[in-house]
């Protein structure tokens, strides 16, 4: 975590409006977890981002690379590619050349691949070579605005949290399951990015017009719990108890521990706040209702229960969910 900068009265700027990154991150096996993070600032944009190794399909081993797993393996490299490609990217551009990262990607995954070799071990029919999810979320000024563009492929996701509550702002690639169904279903991955064959990279953009924090994060984050509100009350509750946010890291990753059965991975900025007290106060009135309305009583309540409390808090959870092709 690192403060960035203070809050002006001038046209934004990354630098000026960023209040502090925030990050996440922890090992269910040390040095052989299969998540990674990227986290990186200029003085008029950012990137972060979080990479979720594949274990299952990635499980193959590599004597190459010191016997690690394709999955370990595919979320460093892809999260590599993508902060080589942020770096060459930085030249007063507006938009961002998407197609430009997927190359950069399979041009890493290809050389990944090469020096790879064989495996040790083949795992069946499912099996992939070196797959990952990954979501990223990159900012930039733009006049008078901050366009916020995300990029993903996988069941990883990029947030948005504002006053008005949590906002999930990608779409799963699980065949249409929502937040809710997702928790229980045994769904299946229709999109990875993998050295076995092409995927696709979705990309969608929206302006910051109030305070916000911005996040990735992997399913060890999110997907431990009963319900999508229990997400965003760990993420108000935490904060609330937080003296700054260094502490509020703390307290995600404390949580979490307890609840999470997977590594876990967020990387985020908090943006437009100018303080940390300031951040906290503005969301004491939402953590508030988010308690009354839909927390309290809920580990009490059956399933029928929670799919309509699901179903009145996700129209505002569910706002940005349009996905665009890559």
């Amino acid at each position: 975590m690192s403060r960035l900068g203070q809050k002006t009265n001038s046209a934004p700027n990354i630098l000026s409006d960023v209040d502090f990154g925030l990050e996440v991150f922890k090992e269910k096996i040390p040095d052989n977890g299969e998540d990674s993070y990227l986290y990186m600032f200029t003085p008029d944009r950012c990137i972060v981002g979080v990479f979720d190794g594949c274990g299952g399909s990635g499980a193959k081993k590599y004597e190459k690379f010191q016997g690690k797993t394709g999955a370990y393996m595919a979320s460093r490299v892809v999260s590599g590619a993508a902060r080589d490609w942020f770096i060459e990217s930085i030249k007063g551009v507006s938009s961002y050349d998407v197609l430009g990262l997927k190359k950069k990607i399979q041009e890493y995954m290809t050389l990944c691949q090469e020096v790879g070799g064989k495996t040790s071990a083949i795992k069946g029919s499912m099996s992939k070579n070196f797959p990952t999810t990954a979501s990223i979320i990159l900012m930039h000024t733009d006049q008078s605005s901050i366009i916020t563009t995300c990029l993903w492929a996988g069941d990883s996701r990029c947030y948005l949290l504002d006053e008005d509550g949590l906002k999930q702002l990608t779409e799963d690639d699980l065949g249409g399951l929502d937040a809710m169904e997702n928790l229980t279903a045994d769904g299946v991955l229709t999109n990875v990015i993998s050295a076995s064959k092409d995927f696709s990279l979705h990309c969608k953009s929206i302006t910051l017009t109030k305070p916000s924090i911005l996040f990735a994060s992997t399913d060890g984050c999110f997907g431990y719990f009963s319900t999508p509100m229990e997400f965003e009350n760990l993420l108000l509750t935490t904060l609330d108890s937080a003296k700054n946010a260094e502490g509020w890291e703390r307290g995600i990753s404390a949580v979490l521990q307890d609840v999470a059965g997977d590594d876990f991975s967020l990387s985020g900025v908090a943006v437009g706040f100018g303080s940390f007290d300031r951040l906290k106060s503005m969301f004491k009135e939402r953590r508030t209702l988010l308690f009354d309305r839909y927390i309290k009583g809920l580990g009490d309540k059956e399933y029928e229960d929670k799919t309509a409390l699901w179903n009145l808090y996700k129209p505002g959870y569910s706002k940005h969910l349009i996905v665009s092709g890559e």
